[in-house]
C-alpha cells in the first residue's frame, strides 16, 4: 500500500476512534448540552469524512464492506449544514458507526499475515 494511501487510512481510523471516544461515556441529553463535546466529535467526524475522499478507487473497491460514501456524505452535512445539525444523528454515528469503522480500517492496515 503506498505511504500516502496509509497516512488517509490512518487519520480516518483515528478520527473515527476519537469521535468514538468523545460520546462513549455520556448519554445523549449530556452530549447534547456539552458544546465543546459535540464540536470536538462533529470536527473527527468531518476529519473521517475528508480523509475518506482521497482514499483512491482501487483500495474502496477492494473494500467495499467499509461505507466510503457514507463517510463523505456524514461530512457534506457536518459542513455545509453546520446550524442545522441533527445532534442525535450525530451522537449516534460517532457512537455505533465510528467504532466498526475504525475496525474496518484497522484490518486494511494491518492484514494478517500469510505464512509461507
Amino acid at each position: 500500500m503506498p505511504r500516502r494511501e496509509a497516512v488517509w487510512l490512518s487519520e480516518m481510523r483515528d478520527a473515527a476512534r476519537k469521535a468514538h471516544a468523545y460520546v462513549a461515556d455520556v448519554n445523549l441529553d449530556a452530549f447534547a448540552a456539552d458544546e465543546m463535546r459535540l464540536d470536538a466529535t462533529v470536527h473527527q467526524l468531518g476529519i473521517v469524512g475528508e480523509a475518506s475522499r482521497s482514499v483512491s478507487m482501487t483500495t474502496q473497491m477492494a473494500h467495499p464492506e467499509v461505507d466510503w460514501s457514507g463517510a463523505a456524505k456524514v461530512r457534506n452535512q457536518m459542513i455545509h449544514a453546520y446550524f442545522s445539525i441533527n445532534v442525535a444523528r450525530v451522537w449516534s454515528i460517532a457512537r455505533e458507526e465510528m467504532p466498526v469503522l475504525a475496525d474496518q480500517l484497522d484490518a486494511i492496515l494491518n492484514p494478517p499475515q500469510t505464512q509461507n
